[in-house]
């Protein structure tokens, strides 16, 4: 979310890399910062500060590997073209899924473009909703993937049979017809957040895998919702960590939406979110004699800031430090946006790695040694008639706009999910160029991937009127935020070589 981090590559990377990739293959431009704000003169005393090999074998590869065997697929997904299936089944290998570095990789995720808009019936709650990804621009790799993933997943009711289908696809079992709308038994809605060499494929294996074993869960019918949700996330952890994906230092957050029937009350529906990592659940009410909606935080972003993360982390022997605090040159104490651009961040005891400015994820097994784990806190509310929206999205979002932001950009097109999902994402596409000085300059700019799920409850305002010109309505601001010190590897470059 407004996760307090330095640039995706350096924030959720290791700055030391992993046994199995070499250094400068993990990621040259890190590492030559890491070599900088540590003083070190050359990769071997580099690999020396940070406790490992300056040099490693040959990465294994593999071909692209299918679906587990025999599973269906229960979850309409954002595609990347470019990243390969993940297979889910545990083996007894770790190499990295084959992916074409060569080609250049699509800003938007094919089916994403039309960011179609789709709806559903849970309980007595109509949901409208749409998605949409934009890959993030690395100046100096035109081939990074993009490594965001979103899922919907509508299930059927929660019988024997377990089935499943796509939102949208019109073939849910035990469905019922509401005019053009499928009812469901409940939906998820999930977005998820790779980071790392192979965060990419983390957040693939998280978005085909972790609605199954929800559901899986679910369909039994023998323990709480929550308890179901936790269990998803341990078990998915477990199985990333069996599989052929490199999790070393790679993984994904995970911020999800379900929609389920009240477990105490058989006239309601409720929703539950549930959050590892620092992307961001809100909700949009409506206020009593207005037509404007306020911003309600669902999730609380996890990250060493909070001290309730940063203890845990300590007890399992982390230590917990900015870069400004390994190396006061790096980011001097009396900088007034110190604070806000040099976050702390779990490191071990025994060397500068894995530095991640996220307390909780799936995958990251070396920070996950140190504290950092995949339990996600969830938090479960009744739909009540002022629940007008319901947003999900990565951090790519909310490291740029804040909360009331984004509810106001969905009230405007509050008839139309997809334009929405399109209006926030340009929007947060301008204030990244506008915070990255490279307005008019878009071959020079670093901006995270950026996705959005925007999921309404209700049926369409018949007294709004669609706006002639988006961009005129959306909400201006009077000059740049501060954010987290999240500039391109070249200007992280030339700080450190001033200090």
């Amino acid at each position: 979310g407004s996760s307090t981090d330095i640039r995706p590559d350096i924030r959720r990377e290791v700055l030391a890399p992993n046994a199995e990739l070499s250094p400068a293959a993990c990621n040259p431009a890190a590492y030559s910062i890491f070599r900088k704000v540590m003083g070190c003169s050359s990769s071997t005393e580099a690999a020396a500060v940070a406790d490992v090999p300056p040099q490693s074998p040959t990465a294994k590869k593999i071909s692209a590997g299918a679906s587990a065997g025999g599973t269906e697929p229960i979850s309409e997904v954002a595609e990347d073209t470019a990243a390969p299936a993940c297979n889910p089944v545990p083996t007894a290998t770790k190499s990295p899924p084959s992916l074409d570095t060569h080609a250049p990789q699509p800003d938007f995720d094919v089916k994403d473009l039309g960011a179609e808009n789709r709806a559903i019936i849970v309980g007595d709650a109509i949901l409208r909703f749409a998605s949409l990804s934009r890959r993030g621009r690395d100046a100096e790799d035109h081939t990074k993937p993009n490594q965001d993933r979103f899922s919907v997943s509508v299930f059927s009711r929660a019988d024997s049979t377990g089935s499943a289908a796509s939102a949208g696809a019109g073939t849910a079992d035990d469905g019922h017809a509401h005019g053009h709308r499928k009812r469901a038994h409940s939906a998820f809605f999930g977005v998820y957040d790779g980071h790392g060499p192979h965060g990419h494929h983390c957040s693939r294996f998280v978005q085909e895998r972790l609605p199954h074993l929800l559901h899986k869960d679910i369909r039994h019918g023998t323990a709480s919702i929550q308890h179901s949700i936790h269990e998803s996330h341990t078990i998915c952890n477990d199985e990333l960590r069996a599989s052929e994906i490199i999790d070393t230092y790679s993984g994904t957050t995970s911020i999800s939406l379900l929609v389920h029937p009240d477990e105490h009350d058989d006239e309601a529906t409720s929703i539950t979110i549930s959050n590892a990592g620092d992307s961001r659940a809100i909700l949009g009410t409506a206020l009593p004699g207005s037509d404007t909606l306020r911003a309600v935080p669902l999730s609380k972003d996890q990250t060493p800031r909070r001290p309730d993360e940063a203890a845990r982390c300590i007890r399992h022997g982390a230590r917990i430090l900015s870069f400004g605090q390994i190396d006061p040159n790096y980011c001097p104490a009396d900088d007034p946006d110190a604070e806000a651009e040099d976050p702390p961040r779990v490191w071990s005891k025994q060397g500068h790695f894995p530095g991640c400015a996220f307390s909780r994820s799936i995958g990251d097994s070396v920070a996950q040694k140190l504290g950092v784990h995949s339990e996600p806190e969830m938090l479960t509310l009744k739909i009540s008639p002022s629940v007008k929206v319901i947003v999900l999205a990565s951090d790519g979002v909310f490291d740029v706009l804040e909360n009331q932001e984004v509810i106001d950009i969905c009230h405007i097109y509050r008839n139309d999910p997809g334009h929405a999902c399109r209006a926030i994402i340009q929007k947060s596409h301008e204030e990244w160029l506008l915070n990255e000085e490279c307005e008019g300059e878009e071959h020079k700019a670093n901006y995270d991937d950026m996705t959005v799920l925007c999921v309404y409850v209700g049926e369409e305002d018949a007294t709004a009127s669609a706006p002639a010109d988006g961009s005129e309505q959306q909400p201006k601001h009077q000059q740049p935020r501060k954010r987290v010190r999240q500039k391109t590897l070249r200007h992280l470059d030339e700080m450190v070589e001033e200090t």
